[in-house]
C-alpha cells in the first residue's frame, strides 16, 4: 500500500507540472494568466513537500525528517489558501475587495501552524485544517457565482458555470469519502490535496482551452474596424493588459508612438481610453 502510494503521488507531482506548463505557454494568450502560473508553481511545491514527507516515511524514517519541512509546508499551504481568490477573480476578470483579502488573509493565518501542530500531537487535530480547505473552497465558488452573476461576459459566464460543476461535484466527493471511508482514507496521504490538483488542472485545461484568444479573433476585430497591420499587432498586448512600455520594447518604438498608435485605435472603435480598447476588444469576442 505505502509504495502504491509513492507511485500515485509521483503521479499527482507530474500532473501538478502539467499546470506550470500549460500556465507558462497561455500566460501571454489569456489576460492576468501569469497571476495562474504564480498559483501553479505554489501547487507543484506543495506536491513536492508532500512526496517527501511519503518519502520518508516509507524508505527512511519519518523522525528524522528536518523541522523545516513542516515549516515550508505550512507556509506554501497558507499562501496557496491566501492566493486562491486572487488566481479565480483573475481569471473570472473581476475586481476583489479589500475585504475579502482580510477573509482569506486571516484563514491562512490560522491555517498556518496546523501541519506543525499535526505531527507535534500525532495528527490528532487533522480535521481542523480539512475543514479550512473545504472552508475555503466553499467561499471561492460563492464568490465565483456572485461574480459571475454581475459579469456581462457571456463566454466566462458559461466557462465558470461548467467549472462551478467539475469543481462542486469534486467537494462532493471529497465530503462523502470522508464520511463513509473515514477511517481508511486517513491511510491515503493528503488525499484532499490530489482530489484538489486534479480537479484544478481539469478546470484549468477547460478554461484554456474556452477563453484563450485566438488569432482568428483579432483578425475579425481588425477587419470590423480597419485597423493597420501595426494596429492588429498591438491590440493583441493591449488585450491582454500589457504597459505602453512593454509595447515599446516588444515592437523597438517609443512610448510616444505607441501613444499615438493607441489614440488611432481608439478613434477608430469609437473609445477613448485604453481601458476601453480592452473592454470592446473582449466585448466583440464575447458576443
Amino acid at each position: 500500500m505505502k509504495h502504491t502510494m509513492m507511485i500515485i503521488w509521483f503521479v499527482v507531482f507530474l500532473i501538478s507540472f502539467i499546470n506550470i506548463f500549460l500556465s507558462y505557454l497561455k500566460r501571454e494568450k489569456i489576460q492576468f494568466f501569469k497571476i495562474n502560473f504564480i498559483f501553479s508553481v505554489l501547487v507543484t511545491l506543495g506536491a513536492l513537500i508532500r512526496l517527501v514527507l511519503l518519502y520518508y516515511l516509507i524508505v527512511v524514517d519519518f523522525t528524522n525528517l528536518p523541522a523545516i519541512v513542516f515549516v515550508f509546508r505550512a507556509i506554501v499551504d497558507s499562501a496557496i489558501l491566501f492566493g486562491i481568490i486572487f488566481v479565480i477573480h483573475a481569471l473570472v476578470i473581476i475586481p476583489f475587495s479589500k475585504s475579502k483579502i482580510i477573509i482569506f488573509t486571516i484563514i491562512a493565518l490560522i491555517y498556518l501552524p496546523f501541519p506543525v501542530i499535526n505531527v507535534l500531537f500525532n495528527f490528532r487535530y487533522q480535521y481542523v485544517h480539512k475543514i479550512i480547505y473545504f472552508l475555503v473552497a466553499a467561499m471561492s465558488i460563492y464568490y465565483l457565482i456572485v461574480g459571475l452573476h454581475k459579469s456581462k461576459n457571456a463566454r466566462l459566464k458559461k466557462i465558470f458555470k461548467s467549472i462551478t460543476y467539475i469543481v462542486s461535484s469534486a467537494i462532493l466527493i471529497l465530503v462523502l469519502t470522508h464520511i463513509i471511508f473515514a477511517k481508511e482514507i486517513l491511510k491515503i496521504h493528503s488525499f484532499t490535496y490530489i482530489i484538489f490538483i486534479i480537479t484544478w488542472t481539469i478546470s484549468l485545461i477547460f478554461y484554456m482551452r474556452q477563453y484563450a484568444f485566438k488569432e482568428c479573433d483579432f483578425k475579425l476585430f481588425s477587419d470590423e474596424y480597419k485597423l493597420t497591420e501595426r494596429e492588429t499587432e498591438i491590440i493583441k498586448l493591449v488585450a491582454l493588459g500589457k504597459t505602453n512600455s512593454y509595447i515599446s520594447l516588444t515592437f523597438d518604438i517609443s512610448i510616444h508612438t505607441v501613444k499615438t498608435h493607441i489614440q488611432n485605435i481608439a478613434g477608430k472603435i469609437g473609445v477613448s481610453t485604453k481601458l476601453e480598447i480592452m473592454k470592446k476588444i473582449h466585448d466583440f469576442r464575447n458576443a
